[in-house]
């Protein structure tokens, strides 16, 4: 029975090497389940855990997969190293997988009453990511709120490629859990002046979360960011896009990208858009207030407008015509803030960029933006100039 028993052992190893050795799997994205204990399986013979064999951890990943408590808790009975133990290759312990694997939030919740908050923070994989990175990596919302509230430091550790668990969300991307995490990180901000945590909204940090919310299209956080940090859309750091560029070589945020029919072009010139994101609105002259007759007339308008709009594809060129007009406002809210730079050396830089990328994207619309701008820096950094000259031979020829 024995002997049966380790032929199947070391038959499960091997095919469980190859399925490893067929995948190609990277830190980038969560390691599904099934692959997952093939790694644990496959490097079972060559890497340990110290004080246990991957291979023996089997039995509590799979009843961890499974969302299983009873006989995860058995496991953690017997072997109280295990809730920290490293329970596969790729480094994940039992709380990042539980939280990648199994939709049973009460798993999560069980696994964190037999764990002590202020450890949280060591219960790294491989790559750095503690257990709130994983929630983020995975847009599990659910477990990312309780990792907060047993422990606020996680939102501001980095890990090995310097990315808080912000960045991950964003960049996954999962928009709610992302849009949970920025709310969280406002509310305990004060934890990340600490020795040894980081504030997403300062420095390299800021820069990577402003350029990655751009990416990803959620305009509305992103002119709430410059409003609060408007330190983002002005510095530069060589590993990173600047905002500028970010969103002048962002083409599908135009209209330019567009490929309409005739009555799409149409119906988008006179569709309404009064909820675009910062558009300020004029107080009405108290000279010149509405007679009965606009009244009835803009009620009109407006009843026609909730029709039309109430058809699904006439919402969906809103929509975009609400995208396409953001998308201008916040270029030049990010142009005015990178004005506001001392050194045009700094300033030349982001305008030239921006300006390539604009073109090697064909986003006209952002050329047309920034080139006055452009115009402008090179005139005052170079003096008159080439521009200079050319005012010269025009007032020569007059």
């Amino acid at each position: 029975m024995a002997s049966s028993s380790t032929c199947a052992t070391s038959f499960d190893l091997q095919l469980l090497k190859l399925i490893r050795e067929r995948c190609n799997w990277t830190e980038q994205y969560p390691t599904p389940p099934m692959a997952a204990a093939a790694a644990a399986a496959s490097t079972a013979a060559t890497t340990t855990n110290k004080s246990k064999d991957l291979a023996e951890y089997i039995p509590l990943y799979r009843a961890i997969t499974a969302g299983d408590w009873e006989a995860a808790k058995d496991h953690f009975n017997k072997d109280n190293n295990a809730l920290s133990a490293r329970l596969n290759v790729a480094g994940h312990r039992a709380l990042h997988i539980a939280i990648s694997a199994t939709e049973n939030m009460e798993f999560v919740k069980n696994l964190l009453k037999e764990l002590n908050p202020n450890s949280l923070p060591a219960l790294v994989n491989n790559y750095g990511q503690n257990p709130l990175h994983y929630a983020a990596m995975v847009g599990n919302t659910a477990a990312a709120k309780m990792l907060v509230e047993q422990n606020p430091h996680l939102l501001f550790i980095s890990d090995k490629k310097e990315y808080l668990p912000i960045h991950r969300a964003v960049f996954s991307p999962h928009k709610f859990t992302f849009l949970y995490l920025l709310e969280a990180c406002k509310q305990h901000i004060r934890l990340s002046q600490q020795d040894g945590y980081h504030s997403p909204f300062e420095g390299r940090n800021g820069v990577l979360l402003l350029t990655g919310v751009i990416n990803q299209g959620i305009l509305n956080v992103a002119f709430e960011l410059i409003k609060e940090y408007p330190n983002m859309a002005r510095t530069k750091y060589k590993d990173v896009d600047t905002p500028l560029m970010c969103i002048a070589g962002k083409s599908d945020l135009y209209y330019s990208a567009t490929r309409y029919n005739f009555y799409q072009r149409f119906v988008y010139s006179y569709v309404p858009i009064d909820d675009i994101v910062g558009k300020t609105f004029k107080v009405q002259d108290i000279e010149n207030q509405e007679t009965d007759t606009d009244k009835i007339v803009s009620r009109c308008r407006s009843c026609i407008h909730t029709a039309l709009l109430s058809t699904l594809h006439i919402k969906r060129l809103k929509e975009d015509k609400v995208k396409h007009n953001t998308t201008l406002m916040l270029l030049r809210n990010i142009c005015e803030e990178v004005g506001k730079t001392n050194r045009h050396s700094d300033m030349g830089d982001h305008y030239f960029k921006a300006t390539n990328a604009a073109a090697v994207n064909d986003t006209p619309e952002a050329i047309e933006e920034m080139f006055p701008l452009l115009v402008e820096l090179v005139s005052s950094t170079y003096g008159r100039g080439i521009f200079g000259k050319q005012n010269d031979y025009e007032k020569a020829r007059t």
